[in-house]
C-alpha cells in the first residue's frame, strides 16, 4: 500500500520530469511545424504510411515501430526518430 509519503515522492519526481529549459521548449515550439510536416510527408511517404492523426495512423505507426525495432532500446537509441514520434505523435 502507498504510503502518503511515497505519494509526496512521486509528485517531486513526477514535477521534475516535466521541467524543461525555456530555450529548450522555445526552440520545440519553433520547430515543431518542420517537424511535423517531414514527419507526416518525407517519413510517412519513404515508409509507405498514411499518417493523418487518426486512429489508423496511430495503428499504422505501432505496427512500424514493432516492425523495425527489435526492443525499446535500439528505438531510443535511434534519436532522430525517436525525436519525430515523441515530438508529433
Amino acid at each position: 500500500m502507498e504510503s502518503f509519503n511515497d505519494s509526496k515522492k512521486l509528485e517531486k519526481s513526477e514535477t521534475k520530469i516535466w521541467r524543461i529549459p525555456r530555450k529548450n521548449f522555445e526552440e520545440w515550439i519553433i520547430l515543431i511545424d518542420s517537424k511535423m510536416e517531414y514527419f507526416t510527408d518525407v517519413f510517412a511517404k519513404e515508409n509507405n504510411l498514411k499518417l493523418d492523426f487518426s486512429i489508423v495512423s496511430l495503428d499504422e505507426i505501432e505496427n512500424w515501430i514493432l516492425n523495425n525495432y527489435r526492443e525499446i532500446k535500439d528505438l531510443i537509441n535511434d534519436t532522430k526518430t525517436l525525436d519525430y514520434l515523441t515530438s508529433i505523435y
